[in-house]
């Protein structure tokens, strides 16, 4: 970099995504000629086109450095700006945002903010956010990628918590979803590298394989769209392996719960005793008898629920109620996904549709879904426990099967018959 030469180097990382990536900045008669990666910080063994690009940036003839007051009116041909300072340009906003506050009311002002995940809004965004809930409005408009907005929110909506990080660092398999952080978080994709390295196994679930996919152990190019199936292959494959963790699944997912396969929805306390809370689910022991859980309350004995079972049991209103658990109505959706029915929806060969390396040896999985075409995000470690999830009373997944499907009608007698 001959533009680069004599400049004084000031450590740093770059702003320009939420990566923020280590930087050497080369700064010259107070100006940024050029930047470099910083192998010495934790995340700067790489920077990509955009950081460094940076000193482009930053002298752009198009570059605003200064407030702008219009003035033309709204809508003219050629509309005129000028130059104020930012004491002025600060002032007229306050003095604006405060008339209309008092007139019409806080929530009458709508505010829009960047993406904190392209832009150097990713270290403001907070303070942004601070000064609109100071000001009083619930207007908050985000530019936000289609990619990144089911990662944020489905988490939040599904089980309580966002996203999270992953453990790259202890993880014996890596499944990116979707995910390519070799074009888009280099930071990633360095610790990624480097769990290969120590003997990771990486998997990479996208339709093009430019970037993750090209280092990858395994390359699943599936059709575009068709990750619903995948992702139900990926159940079938567990729960016929038993390859999941009941414990965990007992204690912090609604596996275990009663569903009333009448209505679809979860069984309540109050629906089985009169004086049963209305906020606590159902549970069912091995000897068929029913137990109320608040969820807000550890389970006392995991050990002793049954997570793949079905029951009748007697309703507070007299009326017979056939349910099964939730991880029965699950395994019941998923039997139909073999993996040659997956291979012929998601376009995978039938080997590569039996995801078998999720079974070697019996891996610590680190799954990051991402991306438009990935409608799903999850990112699990059993050995740490994510916070216990507020539960969300929504409709389960309908009985499937005929087994099932004749319980719901069914007059058996009470009881349980787990599996």
């Amino acid at each position: 970099m001959p533009d680069a030469r004599q400049a004084e180097i000031k450590e740093g990382y770059c702003t320009l995504c939420r990566s923020r990536c280590g930087s050497l900045n080369h700064v010259r008669d107070g100006r940024l000629v050029a930047v470099s990666p910083n192998p010495a910080h934790p995340t700067g063994a790489a920077l990509c086109a955009k950081g460094r690009a940076a000193p482009e940036l930053v002298d752009s003839p198009l570059r605003l450095t200064k407030p702008l007051k219009r003035t033309t009116p709204r809508g003219a041909d050629s509309p005129d700006w000028v130059e104020i300072d930012w004491s002025e340009a600060l002032d007229r906003i306050a003095e604006r945002l405060g008339t209309i506050r008092r007139e019409t009311g806080a929530e009458t002002v709508a505010f829009a903010v960047t993406t904190p995940s392209g832009t150097p809004m990713v270290d403001s965004f907070e303070w942004v956010e601070r000064f609109i809930r100071c000001f009083g409005s619930p207007n908050l408009i985000y530019a936000v990628e289609i990619c990144g907005w089911h990662k944020d929110f489905a988490q939040a909506l599904t089980y309580g918590r966002g996203i999270g990080a992953a453990d790259y660092d202890n993880a014996d398999a890596i499944v990116l979803w979707g995910h390519n952080p070799t074009r888009t978080w280099l930071a990633q994709a360095t610790r990624i590298a480097q769990a290969r390295k120590r003997g990771a196994t990486v998997a990479v679930v996208d339709p093009k394989r430019g970037g993750a996919g090209e280092s990858a152990d395994l390359w699943l190019g599936i059709r575009p769209g068709a990750d619903g199936a995948l992702a139900m292959g990926a159940i079938r494959h567990l729960l016929v392996n038993r390859s999941y963790d009941g414990a965990f699944a007992r204690q912090w997912t609604n596996a275990p719960m009663l569903v009333d396969l009448s209505t679809g929805r979860l069984l309540r306390a109050c629906d089985l005793w009169p004086d049963g809370a209305t906020d606590a689910f159902v549970l069912l022991r091995p000897d068929g008898s029913a137990l109320a859980y608040d969820t807000r309350e550890a389970l006392a004995q995991p050990q002793d629920i049954v997570l793949d079972g079905e029951a009748t049991l007697q309703g507070a209103d007299g009326r017979t109620i056939a349910c099964a658990t939730v991880m029965r109505l699950l395994a019941c959706e998923a039997a139909a996904f073999t993996p040659e029915h997956v291979a012929g929806i998601t376009g995978l060969t039938t080997a590569a549709a039996r995801l078998s390396f999720l079974d070697r040896r019996r891996p610590t999985l680190q799954r990051h879904h991402d991306r438009a075409r990935h409608r799903h995000a999850l990112c699990a470690d059993r050995r740490e426990r994510p916070h216990r999830r507020q539960h969300l009373d929504e409709p389960a997944a309908l009985p499937c099967g005929e087994r099932l499907c004749a319980a719901a009608g069914s007059t058996a007698p009470q009881g349980a018959r787990p599996r």
